[in-house]
């Protein structure tokens, strides 16, 4: 898990799939301006990329990282060095679950591991020009899968990125009362849980640092604010909590990268979770668990100068 031995409680409070879509970046903007939101990830490949961008030097204070995506939208390496991934349009071949059960199930080719790792560096470097990353995770958690969190970390290591996202969640029946999980999500879930071990220990044998549990993961699009107190309530033993939010306001959006990305980006749940994130009992709750609220890029200054210090 982390190396981190400060005796702090940290929160990082996040927003996925920040450029997705447009109605993805105001959910986000909202959440920045007005709420909770320490931390958000960019999608490369996404809609409205170059808005996110363009709002990020307003908000010095949130935290940028990289959200890999592999199974949805335009791949970003030239198609004809990923013909494994890209279709003949140069987008994923394969979406969604679909796209993470395939992955799941490939990792013994060399080409496909190679083909993956290209298309990872093309949406790192991407990024790197223009934003400083603090950490990586992955779209439905793609990078957690045990032979791309391999490739992930000798990333990280190269490009100096310092955080990895370890979805790690303990389970939560009090929560699972309010939203009970679809077969699906009990699915992903438990397959993440059941790769967690050998990821953390390759982890280990890195530079590269993690998040020490993860809230949202099983409640994925149902962060409402119900589920989000709940999850928070319980903090014994936990030295950097991620907790995981999908907020976005419905805009006069012509293009989705998918069907099932419009449905998930127009679900009133999106509004229901920047409630949540703009909540004043949510900010008092965090307050009362005595939870530092903070992002990857501080936490890594954190570990920065405890090693200077020679702590």
């Amino acid at each position: 898990m982390d190396k981190n031995t400060d005796n702090k409680r940290y929160l990082v409070i996040h927003a996925d799939d920040f450029g997705q879509q447009y109605c993805c970046n105001e959910g986000i903007f909202a959440a920045a301006r007005n709420g909770l939101l320490s931390s958000t990830c960019l999608r490369a490949n996404g809609v409205a990329l170059r808005e996110a961008i363009d709002f990020l030097p307003s908000h010095p204070g949130l935290g940028v990282g990289v959200h890999i995506c592999l199974n949805e939208g335009p791949v970003l390496a030239p198609p004809s060095q990923v013909p494994l991934l890209a279709d003949g349009n140069g987008n994923f071949r394969y979406t969604g679950i679909e796209g993470f059960v395939r992955l799941g199930l490939m990792g013994f080719q060399k080409k496909m591991r190679q083909q993956v790792e290209t298309e990872m560096r093309a949406q790192i470097e991407a990024l790197m020009e223009k934003v400083a990353l603090d950490h990586l995770n992955g779209h439905l958690h793609v990078h957690a899968i045990p032979w791309i969190f391999k490739i992930c970390l000798s990333l990280c290591e190269e490009y100096g990125i310092p955080f990895i996202r370890l979805p790690f969640e303990p389970f939560n029946w009090k929560a699972c009362k309010k939203h009970f999980p679809s077969f699906l999500h009990m699915c992903h879930y438990i397959n993440l849980m059941r790769w967690q071990p050998i990821n953390m220990w390759r982890l280990k044998k890195t530079k590269v640092h993690s998040n020490t549990h993860f809230l949202g993961l099983l409640h994925s699009s149902h962060m409402t604010k119900p589920i989000a107190l709940e999850l928070l309530e319980t903090r014994q033993g936990r030295k950097i909590t991620e907790i995981l939010f999908h907020p976005a306001i419905p805009v006069d959006e012509k293009f989705f990268l998918a069907d099932y990305v419009e449905n998930f980006c127009l679900s009133p749940l999106r509004l229901q979770e920047l409630a949540a994130l703009t909540s004043l009992e949510l900010k008092d709750h965090i307050s009362k668990q005595r939870y530092t609220v903070t992002n990857y890029r501080e936490l890594a200054g954190i570990r920065a100068g405890k090693m200077c210090c020679g702590l």
